[in-house]
């Protein structure tokens, strides 16, 4: 989950930093078909919309996000971006098995595909390529950016009380969040390795606040809260 929370951090670079906000568009699913819509909001500018589409059965999950702009912000105009990702799931902990993503911010253009074998991740595809400042071999356990995403967001047990990690195929961060209180639970973002000097002097940790509603066992997220590099971002729930 725009960095807008962390994972949100991640898709935020595209919005500001990444994507965090997706238009929805119908991805091939199964059934129990789940369709969700947040906007996005740079303190109080709204910049965006986050679609989600996804599929669970018993066994397996499918997801899948894009981005849409408002066009208000010359930045984002023409970005586009779109991820997928399916694994298994165990319980309630969704395991990838692939996962991939594909960025163009008009002047650029980027794809990075993931499998995993195990839980360790293989990066498949990464273009534009630069030397990897992590060791692969490190990173067994860890979930991509849009399955840490969706576990935010869908519903059932709020994932309160959580530590979740993540790697996007060059850059390792996690996801740790307190126990719920009153329909809430804070947290932060962090940023682990694979980052380059000057990011990790630029900043490492960022707070977050998550919003549910819904019964104890069955809850969905209605807001996230996250500081950025750009300040207060909101993700809400339509």
């Amino acid at each position: 989950m725009l960095q807008v929370f962390p994972i949100l951090r991640r898709y935020t670079r595209a919005l500001v930093w990444g994507p965090l906000v997706f238009a929805l568009t119908s991805p091939p699913l199964m059934a129990q078909d789940t369709h969700m819509r947040f906007d996005i909001r740079l303190g109080a500018l709204k910049v965006g919309h986050l679609g989600v589409a996804a599929n669970e059965t018993d066994q397996t999950y499918a997801v899948r996000a894009q981005f849409q702009d408002t066009g208000l912000i010359g930045i984002l105009v023409g970005i586009r971006f779109d991820a997928h990702a399916q694994g298994t799931r165990l319980g309630t902990s969704l395991i990838p098995r692939k996962y991939e993503e594909n960025v163009d911010t008009g002047r650029r253009q980027s794809l990075t595909r993931l499998q995993y074998d195990a839980g360790l991740p293989q990066v498949l595809d990464d273009t534009p390529t630069s030397p990897l400042l992590i060791a692969l071999e490190d990173q067994r356990g860890t979930i991509d950016p849009l399955t840490a995403l969706y576990t935010l967001l869908r519903s059932g047990p709020a994932p309160c009380g959580q530590n979740i990690p993540v790697f996007d195929g060059r850059r390792r961060s996690q996801v740790t969040l307190g126990p719920m209180r009153d329909g809430q639970c804070s947290g932060n973002y962090r940023r682990i390795a694979g980052y380059s000097d000057a990011e990790m002097r630029e900043r490492v940790s960022f707070p977050l606040t998550l919003r549910f509603a819904g019964a104890e066992g069955k809850s969905h997220l209605v807001e996230a809260k996250v500081d950025t590099l750009w300040g207060s971002a909101t993700l809400t729930r339509q």
